[in-house]
């Protein structure tokens, strides 16, 4: 997976601004005992890697000056950068660092009563951020036959579970219907840099251990595939939640951060490209209408279409419905999007018993490489560079077409993206999955 750190070297301009968001606990009510429990010479407190699998330098990691392997260290500290402080004065606060909008996500905020003895709300992100608090599991930690599997009853989240990992992720780097974990219209109109995540990636940018291929019984290609497809599907059931849950008010549409910025945001020198990508998406959409950020659905439905499945694949169809449905009823709406939820858990459900097989690889590959719809906004042609990397695309070729086309979201140009993604196309028909 270490392939993947150069292949997004060139964007960080673009996704580090995300990655200051940070993975948040799904509930916890045990002490979180703070990371100087966690750092001791023999646990994960060393200064260089001596482990198999565990580092044990995972705090050094952790506490990098790297611009990405040290972000949920820092998630704490950028609220009062200069950022932070543009934000907080447009917003009418006083002070990001006391406010829980800003700490749900940029530190681990848990109530007074459960700060343990080391605890401190200026390390940000961390251990227990996302472990959950350690108050009843540290001391079995220590064991060598230590299965973390087998302890969610006492607390401790499982991240070897890739779907519980991509729910724990997506708390913070898309959102959740806690009050303290969503990044609303108003924040962003006030300077929060756009969300934007993608599982496979982005664990791999904050990777403290090692993945033993051996004991998972796959192939690195294909193990990275099954991660990208259950975090595309996990994040679109999550988006679909957020939006049911964020109406405004008797309004029809909800929270507006869940649109397509672009779909508003514009400039009239870009109003021709824009106006064909929102026409192009779904036919019957009307000028005007507001779109739905929904580019985790449309990858949702390709990879439901990749697998062959025997029953009639049906996300592409409940997504035009409920796009459509937005400008005609409160009702029709909810209803169509929770029939799309629920073929989202059916879909996951087929990905998690059964691995992704090559063939399936490489149609979606295809798919990517052919479907105009995935590129028509700047999110999804994002999202497509990320595919791409996580699906076995070599990174120097995917870095060299499409790398300066998503540099700055508001350069972006859908046509100029859809010729680059050709050419690339073009260069790596030849190309097979290295591990296939």
């Amino acid at each position: 997976m270490k392939r993947f750190l150069l292949g997004l070297l060139c964007i960080a301009s673009f996704s580090m601004s995300a990655n200051l968001q940070a993975d948040q606990k799904i509930s916890q009510q045990d002490q979180h005992l703070g990371v100087n429990s966690c750092g001791g010479s023999m646990c994960h407190g060393r200064q260089h890697s001596t482990g198999d699998v565990v580092y044990q330098n995972e705090i050094a990691i952790w506490q990098s000056s790297h611009s990405y392997l040290g972000a949920h260290h820092r998630a704490y500290q950028v609220l009062n950068g200069a950022l932070g402080k543009a934000i907080t004065r447009n917003m009418g606060w006083e002070d990001a660092s006391k406010r829980a909008e800003c700490l749900g996500c940029h530190t681990d905020l848990v109530p007074e009563s459960e700060q343990g003895l080391y605890y401190q709300i200026t390390d940000g992100v961390s251990c227990e951020s996302c472990h959950g608090g350690s108050e009843r599991w540290l001391k079995l930690h220590y064991g060598a036959s230590w299965d973390g599997s087998r302890h969610a009853d006492m607390g401790y989240v499982d991240l070897s579970n890739v779907n519980l990992r991509a729910q724990v992720c997506l708390d913070c780097h898309l959102g959740s219907n806690n009050g303290n974990q969503f990044v609303t219209h108003e924040m962003m109109s006030a300077g929060h840099p756009r969300l934007a995540f993608e599982l496979s990636i982005f664990e791999d940018l904050q990777a403290h251990y090692e993945v033993d291929q051996s004991e998972q019984g796959q192939e690195l290609d294909v193990m990275t595939a099954q991660v990208w497809a259950l975090g595309q599907i996990t994040a679109a059931e999550r988006y679909l939640d957020l939006v049911l849950h964020r109406e405004v008010g008797a309004a029809l549409m909800p929270e507006l951060s869940l649109f397509d910025c672009r779909a508003c945001h514009q400039d009239f020198a870009d109003a021709g490209a824009v106006f064909d990508s929102v026409q192009g998406r779904d036919k019957g959409r009307k000028i005007g209408q507001i779109v739905l950020s929904d580019y985790n659905i449309r990858f949702a439905s390709l990879i439901e279409l990749s697998l062959g499945l025997d029953n009639r694949p049906q996300i592409a169809d409940l997504l035009s419905q409920m796009n459509k449905a937005i400008a005609l009823s409160r009702a029709s709406f909810r209803e169509t999007a929770g029939k799309l939820r629920t073929g989202l858990m059916q879909l996951k459900s087929h990905v998690n018993e059964s691995s992704v097989e090559a063939e399936a690889i490489r149609q979606m590959r295809a798919k990517i490489f052919t479907s105009d719809s995935l590129v028509q906004d700047y999110a999804g042609a994002e999202q497509v560079y990320f595919a791409l990397l996580a699906l076995g695309v070599d990174s120097e070729v995917v870095n060299r077409f499409l790398s300066d086309q998503i540099a700055e979201p508001s350069k972006f140009s859908h046509q100029a993206f859809s010729e680059a993604l050709i050419e690339l196309e073009a260069e790596q028909s030849s190309q097979s999955i290295s591990a296939l």
